[in-house]
C-alpha cells in the first residue's frame, strides 16, 4: 500500500540523514579515512623504533602527549637530525595535535618537539608513507605506548546496508 511505501521512504531518509551526520561528526574528511594516534612522549624511551612510524598517503597523524610539549613539522631530514627548527611549521602546542601526511611510498615527514632539549632527548618521529599501519589495541598513553588505528567506514557501504535493511522490513 502507498501508506506503507511512504513510511518506508521516511525511515530510509531518516537513517540516511543520521548516517551523514555521524560520518561528519567522526571527522574523517581526509583522503585515506584513517587516523593514526601516536604517543609523542615515547620518543624519550631511547629506542629507535619509538621514533619511526609508517602511515598511508592521506592518513591523519594525531599526536598525543602529557606535560608541556609541541609538535613541529621539520623542514627536512638535516633539520630533524640536528633539531634545528628554522623554517619548520608549528603543528600544535596542545595535545592532541593533528596533521594529514601526503606523498608517494617512501616519502618521509619529520616531526619534533621544540620545548627545551626534548628534540635532542629523542622526542621526534619520522613518518614514512608506505604500507598500512599495524595496530595495537587500546589507547596510546605514556604508560602503554602504542599506535591505535581507527579504520574508516565507507559512508556509501553503510547507506546501502541501511537501505537494504529498511526495504526488507
Amino acid at each position: 500500500s502507498s501508506a506503507m511505501n511512504i513510511a518506508t521512504m521516511q525511515r530510509t531518509l531518516l537513517v540516511l540523514t543520521a548516517l551523514i551526520v555521524i560520518h561528519r561528526a567522526a571527522g574523517m574528511s581526509h583522503a585515506s579515512g584513517t587516523t593514526v594516534q601516536f604517543d609523542f612522549n615515547k620518543g624519550f624511551s631511547g629506542d629507535a623504533k619509538d621514533q619511526v612510524l609508517t602511515a598511508a598517503d592521506g592518513d591523519e597523524i594525531e599526536f598525543i602527549w602529557k606535560n608541556t610539549h609541541n609538535v613541529y613539522l621539520m623542514k627536512d631530514k638535516a633539520a630533524f637530525d640536528a633539531c634545528i627548527f628554522d623554517g619548520s611549521e608549528l603543528i600544535g602546542e596542545s595535545s592532541p595535535a593533528k596533521k594529514v601526511v601526503k606523498g608517494s611510498a617512501g616519502t618521509v615527514h619529520y616531526f619534533a618537539c621544540q620545548v627545551g632539549s626534548h628534540c635532542k632527548s629523542g622526542q621526534k618521529v619520522a613518518v614514512t608513507i608506505g604500507a598500512a599501519v599495524a595496530a595495537t589495541p587500546g589507547p596510546a598513553t605514556p604508560e602503554t605506548p602504542s599506535v591505535a588505528v581507527r579504520p574508516a567506514v565507507s559512508l556509501l557501504t553503510a547507506m546501502v546496508v541501511a537501505l537494504i535493511t529498511l526495504l526488507s522490513i
